[in-house]
């Protein structure tokens, strides 16, 4: 979500018209490749943690992605704890 500036505001050199109020590693989307070598797994692995666990994906055309934050969250519910 963008916030547009004042009409009388002025820009400076290179500035956009808009000021995200996201930061932008709450956007990030991860490759496949990327979350391979975030959680030290496989291809095949990572495919299966979507497939069957429920790892959240996006598909920004025939690309596949994992959002970082869906990715965080999914980590935190499915963490388990060792018994004493």
């Amino acid at each position: 979500m963008y916030m547009p500036r004042k009409k009388n505001q002025q820009l400076k050199q290179n500035e956009s018209v808009y000021t995200p109020l996201l930061q932008p590693t709450d956007l990030q989307q991860l490759t496949i490749t990327q979350t391979m070598a975030l959680l030290s797994l496989g291809r095949s692995k990572v495919y299966d943690l979507i497939k069957r666990e429920g790892l959240p994906t996006t598909k920004i055309g025939s690309s596949t992605r994992i959002p970082l934050l869906d990715l965080k969250n999914w980590i935190e519910q499915h963490k388990t704890t060792k018994l004493a």
